[in-house]
């Protein structure tokens, strides 16, 4: 029991000190980019929680680090979409272990037992937030508007905020 408890204990404290800003995991949170085309991509951020803000801040960090990463000096925000749900799900690796004192009576004698079963946790709701934002790459001096971003700035000021 105490090993399980240790093992339970070291789990939640691994995934409790896991960085949101990363990679996309198996199960989507973090991020992840793909082509669309030439100086063309789309870049996806998903996190726990409904903080839209800091979701849109690591999607603008990830766009800005793919366009230093690719020559390229700003970036122009072409398509933006923000989702934020809720979904119910139960841990069917996570149980827990029921007791019940129960008595058996005869003719003559009773006989008390106990009778021990594992029960699945019940269900957990997650909050989870992705942002979507579609980007064209550019070199040189930038277009005009409050959409085109300075790429080594955005990294500059990101890193400085998280």
């Amino acid at each position: 029991m105490k090993l399980l408890f240790a093992v339970l204990l070291l789990t939640l404290t691994a995934c409790s000190s896991t960085p949101d800003y990363r990679s996309a995991s198996a199960a989507g949170y973090g991020y992840s980019d793909t082509e669309l085309g030439p100086n063309y991509h789309r870049v996806q951020f998903k996190l726990r929680g409904k903080n839209k803000v800091k979701a849109m801040d690591y999607a603008l960090q990830r766009a800005a680090e793919l366009t230093l990463s690719q020559g390229y000096d700003w970036f122009d925000l072409v398509a933006k979409e923000t989702l934020v749900d809720r979904r119910n799900y139960t841990v069917s690796a996570r149980h827990h272990t029921v007791t019940h004192q129960q008595k058996s009576c005869g003719l003559l004698s009773c006989t008390s037992y106990q009778q021990t079963e594992l029960a699945p946790e019940p269900e957990t709701a997650v909050d989870f937030t992705e942002v979507r934002i579609d980007i064209r790459l550019g070199k040189g001096v930038s277009p005009q508007g409050d959409s085109v971003f300075q790429a080594a700035e955005v990294v500059q000021r990101l890193k400085q905020q998280h």
